[in-house]
């Protein structure tokens, strides 16, 4: 579980996550989490890791993003932008 997902080498990317991760681990480990009631560290714990999961989620994207080229942006009728006439100006007689 430790394993980097591809091979021997971590997986590009995610270096934020992977921050955001170590930050929640370090909280944990600690003095400050070992001198709170059992329900203070739980509370941060649950506000830390649904960032954590947004972040995670983000990186993905991210990836994806520079993965595939880039999508031309099309209007409501699906017709590609024309230089220099803003989509918003633009009247699609049907």
């Amino acid at each position: 579980m430790n394993a980097p997902a591809r091979g021997n080498t971590p997986v590009e990317g995610f270096t934020a996550s992977r921050e955001q991760f170590e930050s929640v681990i370090g909280f944990l480990d600690g003095t400050e989490a070992g001198s709170l009631s059992h329900s203070e560290p739980e509370d941060r714990l649950q506000v830390e890791s649904r960032a954590l999961l947004r972040r995670l989620l983000q990186d993905h994207l991210d990836l994806r993003r520079g993965a595939r080229p880039r999508r031309h942006r099309r209007d409501h009728a699906g017709l590609r932008p024309r230089p220099g006439i803003p989509l918003e100006s633009r009247v699609v007689l049907l």
